[in-house]
């Protein structure tokens, strides 16, 4: 790192589209130049612009095309031609020509073929949303319910997406070094989500390096079951145990940011914008008053361990 720090700076050059057709057919390009730069000087550029730092120096965007090769459709017509024959937008999933699949519209709707930027923006949005709305007494309470609902569902949803976009990569268009044994791997469907994550290190021979980030997804997952099933049917917990959910919220990003580096990819914008948002800390509204280790309250007293516990004690 010092070293890197240290090193003069340089400049990249690079082609981006500026829309329109060049004279062959292909995509009109036009030539960029970055800014002369090194860590130090990103690292000063990410601290004042955020994720807006690679437009700052003019560098290419970080993006794993296959993986954030996000591109929303939305389709506002139906139009047949003298044929019969209707319009159709087609949309190419990024997973190899082998991949059988290929989102079509031809009437009014909508289509995407990676969900990475759109749960990544969710789950920041969500986040700053619980903090802003944490204020008791003066929140809605019942919006503060649905953002954590919505914030555990997105944060599971975005593992779990990641890692089927890599068995459809190493299915259908696998790089070089990547293998993919189906027997190995085992069903897509029906197994348990940290089962998948086995899935990093069978294709890429990389070990997923994330002890910490999986104890902090377990958790989230295992708050997001109890939303989403509501078994047991009632739900509490502490704004200490929702601090310590946003910032593991945070780990599941730092999470997705391992398997992107098992896999040989950057994180996205989206991604380092989730990343730089700060952790979450519990301010009590009365800081000076005294305060006893919790009991069994908050989540404790809804949890299913809490609800198997009890019912074991009255038999």
């Amino acid at each position: 790192m010092k070293r890197w720090k240290n090193h003069p700076k340089f400049q990249v050059h690079w082609e981006t589209k500026a829309g329109g057709l060049a004279p062959g057919g292909g995509p009109l390009m036009k030539k960029v130049v970055s800014e002369p730069f090194n860590q130090s000087v990103i690292e000063r550029a990410v601290k004042t612009k955020g994720s807006a730092f690679a437009e700052a120096l003019h560098l290419p965007e970080p993006r794993t095309e296959w993986l954030d090769g996000s591109v929303p459709i939305f389709m506002g017509f139906h139009y047949t031609d003298g044929t019969g024959d209707s319009v159709k937008i087609q949309i190419d999933a990024g997973l190899g020509d082998k991949f059988p699949l290929m989102p079509v519209l031809d009437r009014e709707g909508v289509a995407e073929v990676s969900f990475q930027t759109s749960l990544l923006r969710s789950i920041a949005e969500l986040r700053k949303r619980i903090v802003d709305t944490s204020v008791m007494g003066g929140s809605d309470q019942w919006s503060l319910f649905t953002s954590f609902r919505m914030l555990m569902a997105e944060s599971v949803s975005l593992i779990d997406n990641t890692l089927h976009q890599l068995y459809f990569k190493a299915q259908y268009d696998p790089l070089p070094s990547w293998r993919f044994n189906v027997s190995a791997l085992g069903p897509r469907h029906g197994v348990r989500v940290m089962d998948k994550l086995k899935w990093v290190y069978s294709i890429t021979g990389v070990p997923l390096d994330a002890r910490d980030q999986v104890t902090a997804f377990t958790h989230v997952k295992t708050v997001m079951n109890h939303f989403a099933h509501m078994d047991p049917p009632c739900m509490c917990f502490t704004m200490e145990e929702a601090a310590d959910w946003l910032n593991k919220v945070r780990m599941v990003a730092e999470l997705n940011w391992r398997i992107r580096q098992a896999v040989g990819g950057p994180p996205s914008l989206s991604l380092i914008e989730l990343l730089l948002q700060p952790e979450v800390e519990f301010v009590p509204i009365y800081p000076n008053a005294k305060r006893i280790p919790p009991p069994t309250v908050g989540y404790a007293s809804v949890s299913e361990a809490t609800l198997i516990a009890k019912s074991r004690d009255r038999t």
